[in-house]
C-alpha cells in the first residue's frame, strides 16, 4: 500500500508507539516494568504503548478512551508495526469476528485495568481484577487471538510490550 511498508491482512495487530504524553507515560512504566523483571528495553524498536486490531478493510478496532471503537488503520500510518502469526483463513475470519462481536457488544475502556498494570509494571503488585466487558487495548488484542486459541502473551491482563517479548507473534513488517 505505502512505498517500504508492509500490507496488514485481516487479524494482523498493530503495535503502536506513541508520542503524546499518555503513551509516553506508558513507554515508561513499561520500560521499569522490563528492568523490574531483568529485560533489557529493546533495541532498534520503541516500546510499543497501544495494540489496535486491523479487520481489513482499511479498518481497526481498538480499546481507546470511549470505549471499543473502530477507526481508520491509516490513522496508525507510520507509527505502528505489524505483528502476527502464520493463521489459516479460518482462524483470521475467527479472531475478526470477535473483534465485531466486543465492538457490538459495547466493551468499555478500563481505567482501573490501567492502574493494575501499572501497578504490577512498577512494583510487582498482583492485583486480581476483571469486570466484565471493559479492558485495555493489549487485553483486547489478547482476547481476539485466544478466539483461535493462540496465546499472544504470559497472562491475559498484559501490556503491549508483553506481546512480542511472549513470542508467539512475530513481526511482519512497519505499518
Amino acid at each position: 500500500m505505502y512505498e517500504g511498508f508492509t500490507t496488514p491482512e485481516p487479524g494482523d495487530l498493530f503495535l503502536c508507539y506513541d508520542s503524546t504524553l499518555l503513551g509516553r507515560a506508558i513507554d515508561r512504566v513499561e520500560e521499569i516494568g522490563m528492568l523490574r523483571r531483568g529485560q533489557k528495553p529493546p533495541k532498534g524498536r520503541p516500546v510499543y504503548s497501544h495494540v489496535a486490531v486491523y479487520i481489513g478493510n482499511g479498518e481497526c478496532i481498538e480499546a481507546l478512551g470511549p470505549g471499543l471503537v473502530k477507526t481508520l488503520a491509516v490513522d496508525h500510518h507510520g507509527k505502528a508495526d505489524i505483528w502476527t502469526q502464520h493463521v489459516e483463513r479460518r482462524g483470521r475470519d475467527r479472531i475478526v469476528k470477535k473483534a465485531q462481536k466486543m465492538l457490538r457488544q459495547g466493551y468499555t475502556y478500563s481505567w482501573w485495568d490501567l492502574f493494575v498494570q501499572f501497578a504490577w509494571l512498577i512494583f510487582g503488585l498482583r492485583i486480581p481484577w476483571h469486570q466484565k466487558r471493559s479492558l485495555v487495548c493489549s487485553v483486547f488484542g489478547y482476547d481476539v487471538w485466544m478466539a483461535d486459541g493462540i496465546k499472544i502473551a504470559p497472562r491475559r491482563n498484559c501490556a503491549p510490550e508483553d506481546i512480542p517479548l511472549y513470542g508467539t507473534l512475530f513481526f511482519r513488517g512497519r505499518w
